[in-house]
């Protein structure tokens, strides 16, 4: 079967690199002739490239900060972990189950069952949601740009635009990894029981 190509993460490195050059261009523009239009290019390159990095730079922190946390083999007990029951009933009330295969993600391969072992699949979810959860929080940085153009109202807006779009990301992991969780524990208990049968029906035999 042929391969699936994926244009998410060029669109975004190339919105990323256009803004950055943007951003020099008009910077320079916009000290030279302060007209509405430089402003208005230079304040959104900015801004955008403000954003596109903070996207780009928190998978390498969250995948330290996931290995930190896996170090400790008792993570997976904990109740933020698992989630909880009414977390869960807010997700099949908000139908994560019916949009969740037609979000957007960076690279798809990662959650696809059958590429990798259910632990592999449950720590490839975690670190997806931190990252989502850390691009989250640090949206908002884009708001100390205030102390140099102002329209302190307009960035909280724009940053809350753009935090407030991880969360069905964020959504999606903390519905699934609890099933993936339950199937895995599941398929333990099953080849240790079956495991456990082997050895008395041989001896039965002999």
């Amino acid at each position: 079967m042929k391969k699936k190509f994926n244009f998410v993460p060029f669109i975004l490195l190339g919105i990323l690199i256009l803004n950055l050059v943007l951003h020099f261009i008009f910077k320079t523009r916009y000290n030279s002739f302060r007209t509405t239009f430089n402003y208005i290019v230079y304040f959104a390159s900015t801004f955008v490239s403000f954003e596109l990095l903070i996207f780009h730079l928190c998978p390498p922190f969250c995948a330290l900060l996931l290995f930190l946390i896996t170090r400790n083999r008792n993570y997976k007990k904990s109740k933020y972990f698992w989630g909880t029951k009414s977390e869960q009933r807010f997700y099949n009330f908000i139908k994560v189950k019916h949009w969740k295969n037609h979000a957007l993600t960076y690279d798809d391969r990662i959650f696809r069952g059958k590429n990798f072992s259910k632990e592999n699949l449950i720590l490839s979810m975690t670190q997806s949601e931190l990252v989502h959860e850390m691009i989250f929080l640090f949206s908002f940085l884009p708001i100390t740009m205030s102390n140099s153009f102002g329209h302190f109202g307009l960035l909280l807006i724009l940053c809350s635009i753009f935090a407030l779009s991880n969360l069905p990301f964020i959504f999606i992991q903390r519905y699934n990894r609890p099933r993936v969780l339950k199937m895995k524990k599941s398929r333990e208990s099953i080849c240790a029981s079956a495991s456990s049968t082997v050895p008395s029906s041989l001896n039965s035999k002999t």
